[in-house]
C-alpha cells in the first residue's frame, strides 16, 4: 500500500531508534495514525486547497505500470515526479517523463509528521519526549495557538498561505460529495471559531 509519508520523513524530525521504538517496528501503528492525521489536516485545509492533490500518495515504482502527470514515486530512497503521462515500461531514468524531485509541500510534510507523532505519543513512557511532541503539536497552549494546529488555524484564517494548488470551484471530495467553503472566522456567534 502507498502512503504520503515515509519513515525517512519521521527520521528527519525524530531520532531513528526512538521512532522505531515508538512504533515497535510495526508499520500498522504509524500508518493508522497517518490516515487519521491526514483527515485532521484535510478538515482544516480542504475549503481552500486541493487536499486530494496535496496528499496524493508516494507510489511504489513498478515498470509495468503507467504513470500520470504529477504522480509521486518513491524508489530506492529517491523521490521522483512524473512530468507527463508515462506509458507502461517507462523507466524512471527517462527524463522525458520523470525528474528527481519531491513535489510534496515540505511544510505540510513537517506538520503532518508532528501530528502523527502526537497521535502516537500515548505509546511513549518518556514524559520529556512527550512534552516536545505536544509542543510541536499545539504549542502546549490550551487555545492551541502554536505548533502544527496553530499553523493550520492561521491558514484557515488566511493569515498564512500554502504553496499548493487551490481547490477548484465545484470540486468534490474523494467520496463525491461537494466541498462547501465556510468562512469559520466570520461564523455567526463565533460558533465555529477556533
Amino acid at each position: 500500500m502507498d502512503y504520503f509519508l515515509t519513515k525517512e520523513d519521521f527520521y528527519s524530525q525524530y531520532p531513528v531508534t526512538r521512532f522505531d521504538n515508538l512504533i515497535d517496528s510495526n508499520d500498522t501503528f504509524w500508518q493508522k495514525a497517518l490516515r487519521s492525521s491526514i483527515e485532521l489536516v484535510t478538515g482544516y485545509l480542504s475549503t481552500r486547497w486541493d487536499t486530494d492533490f496535496m496528499f496524493s500518495p508516494l507510489l511504489t515504482f513498478v515498470l509495468a505500470d503507467a504513470h500520470l502527470l504529477n504522480d509521486r514515486i518513491f524508489d530506492n530512497d529517491i523521490h521522483y515526479t512524473c512530468i507527463q503521462d508515462a506509458p507502461i515500461n517507462t523507466p524512471l531514468a527517462d527524463t522525458d517523463f520523470f525528474i528527481v524531485k519531491d513535489n510534496r509541500n515540505p511544510r505540510i510534510v513537517e506538520i503532518l509528521v508532528d501530528i502523527v507523532l502526537y497521535n502516537l505519543s500515548p505509546r511513549l513512557n518518556n514524559a520529556d519526549i512527550s512534552e516536545i511532541i505536544k509542543e510541536r503539536y499545539d504549542g502546549n497552549d490550551p487555545k492551541q495557538t502554536g505548533g502544527a494546529i496553530g499553523w493550520l488555524k492561521m491558514c484557515v484564517r488566511e493569515k498564512l498561505s500554502i504553496s499548493s494548488p487551490l481547490r477548484a470551484e465545484g470540486q468534490t471530495d474523494q467520496t463525491g460529495n461537494a466541498i462547501i467553503a465556510i468562512n469559520i472566522v466570520d461564523a455567526p456567534d463565533n460558533k465555529f471559531t477556533f
